[in-house]
C-alpha cells in the first residue's frame, strides 16, 4: 500500500537552469524526509534554457516521489502553481521557488507550527535575501503572531511567498488568480482574510530559506506592475472589510489603499483619517470574524499593534497640523487605548516644541501597578551627544511598547562644546533624568536606589548603541519574576552572534532553550559558552533586577574596593571578575535570557576613554567634533540600514547616517 504524502512541494520553474540543481538539492537535505512522506511537483513553464533536462534526469535518481508537468509554453507563475496544486496529494502544500535554497529544517519547522496550531492555515518564515554571486546577506524578518500578520497584511504583503506552507484545504477553498500574477499571492492572502476565516503567522527567526535577488526575478522586473496590482487586491479586500462591518468608507477604498500599501504615511488629514477609520475597521473586522480561533495573547497582541499604529498616525496628524495635542482626534483616540505606556513611542517622532507637552503627559500617567510596568535605564555617556541623542531615539521607539522607561543619563563633557551640546539635547529629551558626573560611583549608587524611585528592573545602556528593531522589555521581566534563577536578559545578544570584537575571538555558542509562550527570547547558560555569551555583566542592553544590582555592586566593593565603581569601564571589568569567582552567589547564577533574533547593534567607531584599551573600528572620519556636528546638524543614523543587516558581532564598524533632511 503506497504511503500517505504528508508535504508536497510545489516549484514551478521558469528558465532556471543556473540555480535549479541548488534549488532540488536543498529539498532533498530536508530533516523531515526522515520523519514524513513527501513528494516533488515541478512545473516547467515553457522553459528554454535547459531546465526541463535538468528536471528530467534529476527525476531518474529522486529517493521520493517527483512529478514533472510541461507546458509547451510560458503561462506565468499562477498556471504553473494552480497546476501543480491540482495534482498535489500531500496534506500540505509548500512553495518553492527554482532559484531559492531552502534551510535544511524548514519542512520539518513548518509541518511541527501546523500540526500543533490546526487552527492556522498558512506559515511563513524569515528569509535570508542574497546576490547570486556574492556574499551581500540581508535578513527579512517578518511578524510572527496571527494577529499582527492579518493587521500588517493590510499595509503590505506580510509573508513571503517562496516561504509558504498552507493546508491543502486552504487551496481547496481559494486559489491564484491569473489577473493578479505578479501580486497572485498578496491577492491570495487578503482573500483568505476576507472570504474566509483563515489565520496567517510566520515561523520566528532562524531562516527558512535563502532568497535569491536577481535581475530576472518577477518582482524586479515588473515591480510596478507588482505595486499596481497590489493596491487593487488592497482596495478590494478594504471595501469588504467596510461592508462587513456596516460602516462606509470615508473616501474611495482605492484612495485608502494608496495611502496605506508599503506602511505610506499620508501627507494630508483628510487621507490620515481615511487610513486611520480603515485601521480600526480592520481591528473591529478581525475580532468579530476570528475572535473563537485567536488565542488570548494574539486578541492582545493585535490590539496592541493596532495602538502602535495609531500612534504613527497620531505623531503624522500633529506635524501635517501643526496642532497641539488637546485639538488632536487621533491623540486622543491612541491615548484613551493605552494612557500609561504608550506616550513614549511618539516622542522621537514629534517636533520639538510639541514634545514639552508630551513631558508634561508622563507626570500624568498612572502609578505602575506592577513590578513589570516600569523599568529604570541607566545609560552612561561622554563626550557624544549625537550618540546619546540616537540611543535615546531609538530606545523609545523600539523600547517603549510594553511598559514605561524612566530614563536616567549620567553624562560628562570634556570640553565647553560638548557640555553645551548636552545641554540642548537635555532640553530635546525631557523624558529623560539628565544627571552630570561629579561623582560617579555616588551618583551611580544614587541612580540605582529604590528611594530614588529606582524601578524593580534596571536596563543598563551605553550611548553608542543603536536599537532598530522592537523588544518586549516587559516579557523579559516577567519571565525574570517567574524564574528567580535567570539572571540576566542580554538584548545584544541573538545566535547570530558569534565573533567577539573586543577580544577578536570567535565565541563557542550555548545550546538555546525555547521559554514557553515567548517569541522573542531564549534561555542559555552562560558557562557552556564562551566571549560574550558568558559575559553577564554587560552595560551595553542588559536587563538585571534591580535586587541583583545593588547585590552586586555591593560585592564588587567588598572583593575589589571603592576605585572598582569609580568609571564605568572599571564597573563593567569588576563585575566580570565578580561573576568569574567560584566563592560567591553571583557566580552560581548561570541562566540568562537572550534574543532570537537580533535588536541593536553597538556602533565602536571611537574611544572616550583611557580606562581600557578595547579596540574599535577606525572607518571614516568619525572623531569626536564630526559627530559632534552630525549632532547640531540634526543627522540621524539611517536605521533601514541596520534593520536589513545581519552582524556576527555585537560591536560592528559599519557608521551609516541619513543624509541631510530639509528643515532639520
Amino acid at each position: 500500500m503506497e504511503a500517505s504524502i504528508d508535504v508536497s512541494v510545489v516549484m514551478p520553474v521558469f528558465n532556471a537552469a543556473d540555480y535549479l540543481l541548488e534549488a532540488l538539492q536543498s529539498i532533498l537535505c530536508q530533516t523531515y524526509l526522515e520523519k514524513g512522506h513527501c513528494e516533488l511537483i515541478a512545473i516547467n513553464d515553457g522553459s528554454t534554457d535547459g531546465s526541463l533536462s535538468i528536471l528530467e534526469d534529476y527525476r531518474k535518481t529522486c529517493p521520493i516521489p517527483m512529478t514533472v508537468v510541461n507546458l509547451a509554453s510560458n503561462q506565468g507563475i499562477v498556471s504553473a502553481l494552480n497546476s501543480g496544486i491540482a495534482l498535489s496529494r500531500g496534506r500540505f502544500i509548500a512553495r518553492m521557488d527554482a532559484d531559492d535554497i531552502c534551510s535544511c529544517d524548514r519542512l520539518e519547522r513548518q509541518v511541527a507550527f501546523l500540526d500543533t496550531h490546526p487552527h492556522v492555515d498558512v506559515i511563513g518564515g524569515a528569509v535570508l535575501m542574497f546576490k547570486h554571486g556574492t556574499k551581500l546577506v540581508k535578513k527579512v524578518d517578518a511578524a510572527t503572531d496571527c494577529g499582527t500578520v492579518l493587521v500588517d497584511m493590510f499595509f503590505h504583503c506580510a509573508i513571503a511567498h517562496p516561504t509558504v506552507m498552507a493546508r491543502k484545504a486552504f487551496y481547496a477553498r481559494l486559489g491564484y488568480e491569473v489577473d493578479y500574477s505578479v501580486a497572485e499571492d498578496y491577492r491570495l492572502w487578503l482573500r483568505g482574510i476576507t472570504d474566509s476565516d483563515c489565520l496567517i503567522a510566520n515561523l520566528p527567526p532562524p531562516h527558512v530559506l535563502r532568497l535569491r535577488k536577481h535581475s530576472q526575478n518577477e518582482s524586479t522586473a515588473r515591480s510596478e506592475v507588482q505595486k499596481d496590482r497590489s493596491r487593487l487586491a488592497l482596495a478590494d479586500a478594504l471595501a469588504k472589510v467596510f461592508s462587513s462591518t456596516n460602516s462606509l468608507p470615508p473616501m474611495d477604498c482605492s484612495i485608502i489603499a494608496q495611502h496605506m500599501f508599503y506602511d505610506k504615511s499620508p501627507s494630508d488629514l483628510d487621507a490620515l483619517h481615511a487610513v486611520v477609520e480603515a485601521l480600526l475597521a480592520i481591528e473591529k473586522f478581525i475580532l468579530s470574524s476570528r475572535a473563537a480561533k485567536l488565542s488570548p495573547s494574539e486578541i492582545s497582541s493585535l490590539r496592541s499593534h493596532i495602538t502602535s499604529r495609531l500612534g504613527a498616525y497620531a505623531a503624522q496628524e500633529l506635524k501635517i497640523a501643526n496642532m497641539p495635542t488637546s485639538e488632536s482626534p487621533t491623540w486622543r483616540l491612541w491615548l484613551s487605548r493605552s494612557p500609561a505606556s504608550q506616550w513614549f513611542n511618539l516622542v522621537t517622532s514629534l517636533a520639538p516644541e510639541v514634545q514639552p507637552s508630551v513631558s508634561r503627559l508622563s507626570a500624568e500617567a498612572s502609578e505602575p501597578s506592577n513590578s513589570t510596568d516600569r523599568v529604570t535605564v541607566i545609560c552612561f555617556s561622554k563626550d557624544r551627544a549625537f550618540q546619546l541623542k540616537e540611543y535615546l531615539r531609538t530606545l523609545c521607539l523600539f523600547c517603549s511598547g510594553s511598559c514605561t522607561l524612566d530614563i536616567r543619563v549620567l553624562w560628562k563633557a570634556s570640553t565647553t562644546r560638548f557640555r553645551e551640546s548636552y545641554l540642548m539635547l537635555k532640553s530635546q529629551f525631557p523624558i529623560a533624568s539628565f544627571v552630570e558626573e561629579v561623582q560617579f560611583s555616588q551618583q551611580l549608587l544614587e541612580l540605582v536606589d529604590k528611594r530614588s524611585g529606582c524601578a524593580d528592573f534596571v536596563l543598563w545602556g551605553v550611548d553608542d548603541v543603536l536599537w532598530y528593531q522592537p523588544v518586549n522589555v516587559r516579557e523579559a521581566m516577567e519571565i525574570m519574576n517567574k524564574d528567580a534563577s535567570v539572571l540576566t536578559a542580554h538584548f545584544r545578544l541573538s545566535p547570530n552572534i558569534t565573533y567577539c570584537h573586543p577580544s577578536n575571538a570567535h565565541s563557542v555558542l550555548p545550546p538555546f532553550e525555547n521559554v514557553p509562550e515567548s517569541e522573542q527570547f531564549y534561555m542559555y547558560d552562560r558557562t557552556k559558552a564562551t566571549e560574550d555569551w558568558n559575559y553577564p555583566f554587560e552595560l551595553c542592553a542588559t536587563l538585571m533586577r534591580t535586587a541583583d544590582v545593588t547585590s552586586t555592586l555591593d560585592s564588587i566593593r567588598v572583593w575589589f574596593g571603592e576605585d572598582a565603581l569609580s568609571h564605568p569601564n572599571k564597573l563593567e571589568v569588576s563585575g566580570a571578575r565578580l561573576f568569574a569567582k567560584k566563592h560567591n552567589d553571583q557566580h552560581r547564577l548561570v541562566k540568562c535570557l537572550c534574543m532570537k533574533s537580533p535588536v541593536l547593534s553597538v556602533i565602536t567607531i571611537n574611544r572616550v576613554q583611557d580606562v581600557c584599551e578595547n579596540r574599535v573600528y577606525e572607518e571614516g572620519d568619525f572623531n569626536l567634533e564630526a559627530l559632534d556636528d552630525l549632532f547640531r546638524g540634526g543627522r540621524e543614523f539611517d536605521l533601514d540600514f541596520y534593520k536589513t543587516q545581519i552582524f556576527d558581532a555585537v560591536h560592528i564598524g559599519e557608521c551609516v547616517i541619513l543624509p541631510p533632511q530639509p528643515g532639520k
